[in-house]
């Protein structure tokens, strides 16, 4: 078994395996796309391509969970987002698979004006420039671009801040020119994470350096052209696994960056007479096990020596560092853990605070039914779709172990308080506090993931240890602490936007 079967096995059974059966309770806000008035069938013969526009149109910027039960969605022309140009309605919209597996969005066999790769056309397009594409999200499902649709591409994705692709595979039954496409212009911070890309010419590409994109549990099978392709990008690459012919990840553009950390790429066929890696700029890489290829990495910078590495890589820099100290010249290769999974509950043991009187989208102050509902004993505690209104301390504790927005956001002033409690992960996930003044504080030795989320004051928090999956805020503050970020966006003016005291 090759080293890059065996890791991508691993990442199958450790990527979100409890996310497979995503479901919401009636009233979270979630909107569910094949009842009226959309109507959308996932019988795999009926034509949905106006019955998800309509709802891309109509439910746009609003922070909505637009939702697919299991089933086969065949589409005959790109769904955008917003429906229009108008850049305005391009953002806050989340496209959600019930699961992965089940739920299949693909494109008609020989669609018209998907046959020409010289001018390509994705299933799903979420946005243009300018770099206001906040809090995008496509997760739990499968696009297939069908056969005979050389000029398709699986997705045109743009977020900016915070948003993400989670949980996604992108395939194709012959032939199609890109499977994920981020080459827009200003593109990230976001986070791309759990994919599949089977087929293409091009698994992935990203282009240009204004901001960055973090990658986690990428795999790549079977692209005729190249792997990963990035012209000028700044990325960061957390468990590659790659089997192909051809060269996994080439990032040739004088101005890219690339972090590369554990990897298996299995070289087949043509493989043998390419490298595995390419380099033109700047590249580090750790932990990457390569068979099949020629050379693991060939690395011709611009400014540093022209570099050769045969074999794995324990760890390779294109440039010497830069440091304040005498040092080796290695880095100090501190553990990289995979963020806590916490099950996705049955909806019967969901709760809300409109339990207990509270209701979104009002004047009235929601912080008593928040915290009654909290106390309720139930393991999830969600805030169903729209404005909450926070006027005091919350404390987040007992029996909770998610708390979850459903894209909700929260309004008012107050503090959000995670202590202590029975469950020793807690996640909380899907909020927006933009604009805000609510904070947020942790303090408990227990875990904490915060997922797609945004913070409006920050955060500060003593003696945890925290993940941060796609999130954005400002200021952090952390006391002793054992953090791993991936796609942490401190976005701020003034001060320290990150302040670690004696933490890791």
């Amino acid at each position: 078994m090759s080293y890059a079967f065996r890791l991508s096995v691993v990442l199958g059974l450790c990527a979100s395996a409890f996310a497979e059966n995503v479901v919401f309770p009636p009233d979270s806000g979630v909107v569910d796309l094949t009842q009226a008035p959309y109507g959308a069938k996932g019988d795999g013969q009926t034509d949905c391509t106006a019955a998800i526009q309509r709802a891309l149109d109509e439910l746009n910027c609003q922070n909505r969970i637009l939702w697919l039960p299991d089933g086969t969605y065949l589409v005959s022309n790109t769904l955008k987002w917003g429906g229009t140009n108008n850049a305005n309605n391009q953002k806050r919209t989340i496209l959600q698979g019930q699961s992965e597996a089940g739920v299949i969005v693909r494109l008609k066999d020989a669609c018209a004006g998907f046959g020409d790769p010289a001018r390509p056309k994705p299933v799903i397009w979420t946005g243009t420039l300018p770099a206001q594409r906040f809090r995008n999200a496509v997760r739990n499902l499968t696009i297939d671009v069908g056969k005979g649709n050389p000029g398709a591409n699986g997705m045109h994705f743009y977020a900016n801040n915070q948003g993400a692709v989670r949980n996604v595979t992108i395939r194709t039954g012959d032939a199609g020119n890109i499977g994920l496409d981020l080459a827009m212009g200003d593109q990230g911070p976001c986070l791309i994470k759990d994919l599949k890309v089977i087929g293409f010419e091009t698994g992935i590409f990203t282009k240009h350096g204004t901001a960055s994109i973090t990658f986690a549990n990428i795999t790549l099978e079977g692209q005729k052209k190249v792997g990963f392709l990035n012209l000028g990008q700044c990325i960061f690459v957390e468990n590659l696994s790659s089997r192909n012919a051809v060269t996994a990840l080439s990032s040739p553009d004088k101005s890219g960056v690339v972090y590369l950390v554990n990897a298996g790429l299995a070289g087949t066929g043509g493989a043998a007479d390419v490298p595995a890696l390419q380099n033109g700029a700047f590249f580090f890489a750790r932990n990457v096990k390569t068979t099949g290829y020629r050379h693991a990495l060939e690395s011709k910078p611009e400014k540093a020596e022209a570099a050769t590495v045969e074999g794995d890589i324990e760890e390779f820099s294109s440039h010497p560092p830069q440091a304040l100290f005498p040092n080796d010249g290695k880095s100090l290769a501190l553990e990289i853990r995979p963020t806590p999974e916490v099950p996705w509950d049955d909806p019967q043991d969901w709760i809300a605070p409109v339990a207990f009187g509270g209701k979104p989208d009002d004047e009235g102050d929601d912080t008593q039914a928040l915290q009654q509902a909290l106390d309720a004993g139930k393991p999830t505690v969600y805030l169903p779709n729209g404005s909450w209104k926070l006027s005091g301390d919350l404390r987040i504790r007992g029996a909770v172990r998610r708390f979850v927005g459903c894209e909700a956001r929260f309004k008012g002033e107050g503090r959000i308080l995670i202590e202590d409690g029975e469950a020793p992960v807690l996640a909380f996930e899907r909020i927006e506090m933009n604009y805000t003044r609510i904070g947020v504080e942790v303090n408990t030795a227990r875990t904490v993931v915060f997922a797609n989320t945004t913070l409006a004051l920050g955060l500060k928090a003593r003696g945890a240890t925290l993940f941060f999956d796609d999130v954005c805020g400002y200021p952090f503050e952390f006391v002793k602490c054992r953090v791993w970020a991936r796609q942490l966006n401190p976005e701020g003016s003034e001060g320290p936007r990150v302040l670690n005291d004696g933490g890791t």
